[in-house]
């Protein structure tokens, strides 16, 4: 059963296409190339931040046309998720980045936004209340996995499996340290 996705690339082998999530917002349908076996490079042609999405979420590479579109968009898209839940959702990645001030809201100024996103040398800047000093390891950790997810080189960036792993390596520590701390008091 196909659920109603028919196999209409025409070469008969009966599968399905894969969905890939762009950024947790977008999905494409990714087929097969007949002969080659690699995923098609099928992209939308438009000037990112002028389809109206927030340019300040997006990866570099969805803001370049010629980029191909990898799961590593959905590990900067992580990326940003976490970003929100460090600053408590009161900013916005590259909100404190320099010049940013007078370039507010996100939807009125698409280009200076974008022109962050695709700067090598701007990355989505932490507040300076969540860059403080901690020496909470699964705090520590969040921070240092937010700025992997969202590094400007795909090939960089981390995985949501290896961010898992090292958040919870992190949430480990701070158990051990806490359960080692009770029985100090005891």
């Amino acid at each position: 059963m196909n659920d109603g996705i028919d196999d209409d690339d025409g070469d008969g082998d009966g599968k399905l296409p894969r969905v890939f999530l762009d950024d947790f917002n977008q999905a494409y349908l990714m087929r097969q190339k007949d002969k080659e076996g690699k995923e098609c490079s099928f992209r939308e042609t438009y000037i990112c931040g002028d389809d109206h999405r927030r340019t300040d979420t997006r990866s570099p590479e969805e803001c370049l046309v010629d980029r191909p579109l990898t799961s590593s968009i959905d590990s900067y898209g992580l990326g940003t998720v976490l970003f929100y839940l460090s600053t408590s959702g009161r900013y916005r990645p590259y909100n404190l980045n320099d010049g940013a001030e007078g370039h507010q809201p996100v939807r009125d100024h698409p280009e200076f936004y974008r022109d962050l996103v695709l700067s090598k040398d701007a990355s989505p800047a932490l507040p300076r209340e969540v860059e403080e000093e901690s020496r909470d390891p699964a705090i520590r950790a969040m921070r240092e996995v937010t700025r992997e997810l969202m590094a400007y080189d795909p090939r960089k960036r981390m995985s949501a499996a290896e961010a898992a792993e090292k958040l919870e390596r992190a949430c480990e520590v701070r158990r051990s340290k806490k359960s080692k701390g009770r029985n100090l008091m005891a």
